[in-house]
């Protein structure tokens, strides 16, 4: 395909997001909800503007720099001074909900399976392996859309505060857990060596630190290169210079894109002062961030593959809830100011998209094309209506909480 084609799309597809959004804003919908509708518009379930080459490999490099975005601003809400008060609990929380939304989703789907008339040919075994690694991917929460309502919102407090630490976390809780399961499923299955197993085992505390320590390294490179500068555009050039340079180094050496760029906004956030500066720069640009995320996110959505799975995908939708909502509960019981915490935190950990989409892709290679297959749809499925419903969901908690600053519109 031409690269003129190409941009001829990404134009479209930027425009359509913006009259998606404004609408969205129209019938009392979050943006996103419009972005993902306008993606939808023009992917393969409707006009077929954008094909999956497109959005798999063509455009790729936009979500990737979009999560690096969506990091950094996540970390840039880690300031510890603001934390310290709640930052035993969300540690707390953070555990309990991943090991609420493990146990539930496992439990589910593993009783899904056991008494289903159609097992798909699936052994004992591998619906053992297969549950194991399913509830490892529920623990994922989708940080694009929390940091996406949160902007649109413009939501403060308590609760924001807890959810976007939690959410900050929970990416590092979801890769040493998969990574385990993963393990445990090669076990299980008797699939690979045990040096190999070994090392799966270790990879995730490896790319934990490197990311960490990326993150740091550029957040110190950047405060000394925007040393004394304040001019709003330079700050824009070197922050997006440095995101764009983790999505290129998080490629090639196998690490998490929103780790590194979070851990980047944490370090600034906490060691320089004229911090604000640096997270207000890319306020002009994150609407269009959004919008071509969101857009991209719609246009991957296969409504086929809802028809077709959609019992399983609703299982897990429904247990990988009440489990982070048990979860939430037993972590903030203890908390006195956390009341709206503990009836609400579940909702807004409820939005699952791209971290899910990248670890369900793994888990597949564990299984026979048959199963590894029927693994991807149904928890695709389960994304697909996640992403729809999600976002107006969120809309309304940070609204019933009292944290929304924006009422109308």
């Amino acid at each position: 395909m031409s690269d003129y084609v190409l941009i001829t799309k990404v134009g479209l597809v930027l425009l359509a997001s913006y009259l998606g959004g404004r609408f969205a804003n129209y019938i009392r919908l979050p943006k996103v909800s419009g972005y993902l509708a306008a993606g939808i518009l023009f992917g393969q379930n409707v006009l077929g503007v954008l094909n999956q080459v497109d959005v798999a490999s063509s455009l790729s490099w936009i979500t990737s720099l979009a999560l690096c975005i969506i990091g950094f601003g996540i970390g840039g809400s880690l300031e510890l001074k603001k934390i310290s008060r709640l930052g035993y609990t969300i540690f707390k929380i953070t555990l309990y909900q991943a090991i609420g939304a493990f146990i539930c989703s496992t439990t589910a789907i593993f009783l899904a399976f056991l008494f289903s008339m159609d097992r798909h040919g699936m052994t004992m075994d591998t619906i053992i392996a297969m549950s194991l690694v399913v509830g490892a991917i529920s623990i994922a929460t989708a940080p694009g859309t929390v940091m996406a309502v949160i902007s649109e919102t413009r939501a403060r407090g308590v609760y924001t505060d807890t959810l976007l630490g939690v959410v900050a976390l929970d990416d590092a809780v979801t890769l040493i857990v998969f990574s385990i399961m993963v393990l445990v499923a090669q076990i299980v299955l008797s699939q690979g060596s045990q040096y190999l197993s070994y090392w799966k085992a270790l990879w995730p505390f490896i790319e934990i630190g490197g990311s960490v320590f990326i993150g740091g390294l550029l957040a110190f490179l950047v405060s000394k290169i925007l040393y004394k500068v304040y001019e709003v555009g330079s700050i824009l050039m070197v922050i997006l210079g440095s995101l764009i340079l983790i999505a290129g180094l998080s490629g090639q050496f196998h690490l998490s894109p929103i780790l590194v760029s979070m851990s980047m906004g944490c370090f600034i956030v906490n060691l320089d002062i004229k911090h604000n500066l640096f997270f207000e720069a890319q306020d002009p640009i994150e609407d269009m961030v959004f919008g071509l995320f969101f857009a991209l996110a719609g246009a991957h959505m296969d409504f086929s593959i809802v028809s077709e799975t959609w019992l399983l995908s609703m299982i897990i939708l429904v247990f990988r809830f009440i489990g982070k909502q048990l979860g939430v509960y037993w972590g903030s019981r203890r908390c006195l100011e956390c009341v709206t915490v503990r009836r609400y935190l579940g909702l807004g950990l409820f939005p699952q998209a791209g971290v899910t989409i990248g670890l369900v892709m793994v888990a597949s290679q564990l299984f026979t094309p048959p199963v590894g297959d029927l693994l991807i749809n149904f928890i695709l499925g389960s994304v697909i209506i996640n992403e729809l419903i999600s976002p107006p969901l969120l809309k309304w908690t940070f609204t019933r909480v009292g944290e929304s600053k924006v009422y109308h519109g």
